[in-house]
């Protein structure tokens, strides 16, 4: 795996939600990520929505905030999910690419989707 450019898709209340992990670490951009201007606003609106859900109407420090909706924060999650196998659809394999789940704080590599097998001919 030497070499390859570690990407993490992640909700996170301060950045971008496309994280560099090896290589110039930290916040990174559609300019350091090469994906879509499509792309890249669909993971901004995804960040924002998941920023709302978990920080609250009152923001990160609100007294008595138990937690976000677990119905909500469960189908965020998935969105994130998908968004992340875009991300791994529109990079080169010079990238890894990794999603952090919110419901089991875990790091997960995303692979590729096999692609479908197209046949030559159009018999049996």
């Amino acid at each position: 795996m030497e070499g390859k450019r570690v990407v993490k898709v992640m909700w996170d209340y301060e950045a971008y939600p496309l994280w560099v992990a090896a290589g110039r670490l930290g916040q990174a951009s559609s300019r350091g990520v090469p994906v879509s201007v499509d792309l890249a606003a669909d993971l901004q609106s995804w960040s924002d929505n998941m920023t709302s859900l978990i920080w609250g109407r009152s923001g990160p420090d609100t007294r008595k905030w138990d937690s976000p909706d677990i119905e909500a924060l469960s189908a965020l999650n998935s969105e994130g999910r998908a968004l992340a196998q875009r991300v791994r659809a529109e990079l080169s394999d010079e990238w890894k690419v990794e999603y952090f789940d919110e419901e089991t704080d875990e790091v997960n590599e995303v692979l590729a989707l096999p692609r479908p097998v197209q046949k030559r001919h159009g018999g049996l």
